[in-house]
């Protein structure tokens, strides 16, 4: 586009100093039409699979059950577990489990939260729509100062983990990790 304009000025220029007119006529090609975006729910997870899920930094993920609906949607989640590594030298690798009843252990140290903690977790979880995510969210490795995380969640005997790279997660996701992560601190 800028080749053209500067092609416009030089044509005129040239003729201004000739003191002809143009010989030949210049014209914009119109531009190619663009693809509108496809619309995305905000529950839906937006899958970019650019690495191997299985040379993730959890290894490779042995799920029971395929993604799908959720099969207990009513029951509260059994247990989360996220494992966060990456984030730059110095940063901490941080591994926390959540139970059904409160307790949680955060790198080795347990705690409790309240049962309105839980409740809280356990709507998100569903909002999130957690079971129904399919795929793994990698990026291409290499940036150091990027988190990775592995998140497992079960409810009602199955269990369903997803690996996400924390630039390409959707916003819904990360939200739920932030609230899972400051559990402990």
């Amino acid at each position: 586009m800028k080749l053209r304009v500067l092609l416009m000025i030089l044509i005129v220029a040239l003729a201004a100093c000739t003191g002809g007119e143009p010989t030949a006529e210049v014209t914009a090609e119109p531009e190619a039409a663009t693809e509108e975006p496809a619309v995305v729910a905000p529950t839906q997870a937006v899958i970019v699979v650019t690495r191997d899920p299985n040379s993730s930094p959890f290894g490779s993920v042995q799920q029971s059950e395929e993604a799908t609906e959720d099969p207990f949607p009513d029951a509260l989640f059994d247990s989360i577990r996220i494992i966060r590594v990456g984030g730059g030298e110095g940063v901490e690798q941080i591994e926390l489990d959540v139970r059904q009843d409160g307790t949680y252990v955060r790198n080795g140290v347990p705690g409790v939260i309240t049962p309105e903690e839980v409740i809280e977790i356990d709507a998100q979880l569903d909002e999130l729509q957690f079971f129904e995510m399919t795929g793994d969210m990698l990026g291409p490795g290499g940036d150091d100062r990027a988190f990775t995380y592995g998140i497992t969640v079960e409810r009602a005997g199955t269990r369903r983990t997803v690996q996400a790279d924390d630039r390409y997660m959707p916003t819904i996701l990360k939200e739920f990790v932030a609230r899972i992560l400051i559990i402990g601190l």
